[in-house]
Formats: C-alpha cells, structure tokens, sequence
C-alpha cells in the first residue's frame, strides 16, 4: 500500500502541474473566461489523474472490465471529496489555527488527499490483483496503456512550452542594482 501511496502522491502533484498549465493556456493564451477555464482545467487534471491511476497506481488490480463505471466513480467521489473537503478543511483551520492562507491551503490540500486515495484504494480500486492471464506477456513498458500515457505527458509538455514562453516573454526585464 505504501507503493500506491507514493504513486498516488506523483500523479496528483503531476495532475496539479496539468491544472496549472492548462488554466493559463485557456484563460491567458486562449482568451477563455477565467471560470470556465478553471472548470476546463480540473476536469482536465481529474481525467489525468485517473488514466494514470488506471495505468500505474492501481495496475494490477484493473481490467479492461468496468473501465467506464470506474471512471465515473473516481470522477464523482474525487470531485466532491475534493470540493466539499476542502471547504470544510478550511473552515476548521480558520477556526482552530492562526495558519496563513497558503499553509492553511496546503493542509487541506493534504488531509482531503488522504482521504481521496482511501476511496480510490478502498472503494474505486478495490480487488484482488488481476489474474497472470489476463496481464500482457510483454514488458509493461510497451503496454498500450503506458503508450497512451506517454503520449498525454508528451501533449503537456508541448502546451507547457506554449504556455510558459509567451509568459516569460512578457516579464519586463530585470533591474539592475543601483549603486
């Protein structure tokens, strides 16, 4: 369990990477309003992180079977986990502690986490791993779900590039000291 801990970990740092990037190319680049932008993002970055949970967090115990009721399961326990976690997470901490907003975001962001990958482990995920039968005989590193995936990482970092160098072109120049 601690293994899917730490890939569960990865592809959620991974999916707010995705978040991020994909909120300033919708609203910067694109023009797109800053809601649905936001709203184009997440869903994005949930779509992400339960490919990649399909592929490499939970690979052993998925089959091709029930891939669709998965999907919608993982998208409506992470989405309102997620939403009302959070809220709920922040109003404790304003509560109880003297914690700055981003630390006070951090927190939460890491308790509901928590328990997002008790669901997907417990919930979404659960089973027995799959029989060697229905495993591919070749390398997992050739398996057409770790082909799709690289090709998704690859199609993030080509909007990343878009993304990052109009906004590094705009930054004004640095200052130089007075002295």
């Amino acid at each position: 369990m601690r293994r899917r801990l730490m890939r569960f970990t990865v592809v959620a740092a991974l999916g707010f990477v995705v978040q991020v990037v994909l909120v300033v190319l919708f609203s910067d680049r694109w023009g797109w309003s800053l809601p649905v932008s936001t709203a184009a993002s997440v869903e994005a970055a949930v779509l992400h992180n339960w490919a990649w949970h399909e592929c490499w967090t939970w690979r052993r115990r998925v089959t091709a079977a029930h891939r669709l009721q998965r999907l919608v399961a993982f998208h409506a326990a992470n989405g309102a986990i997620s939403l009302l976690g959070n809220i709920a997470c922040a109003e404790v901490l304003v509560r109880t502690t003297s914690l700055a907003l981003p630390w006070r975001t951090l927190l939460s962001v890491a308790l509901v986490g928590g328990l997002n990958f008790v669901v997907a482990e417990r919930v979404i995920f659960r089973g027995r791993p799959a029989q060697a039968s229905t495993r591919p005989v070749w390398p997992a590193t050739f398996t057409p779900c770790a082909v799709r995936v690289r090709r998704g990482a690859a199609l993030v970092a080509a909007l990343s590039l878009l993304v990052v160098t109009p906004l590094s072109a705009a930054m004004p120049p640095p200052v130089g000291i007075a002295g």
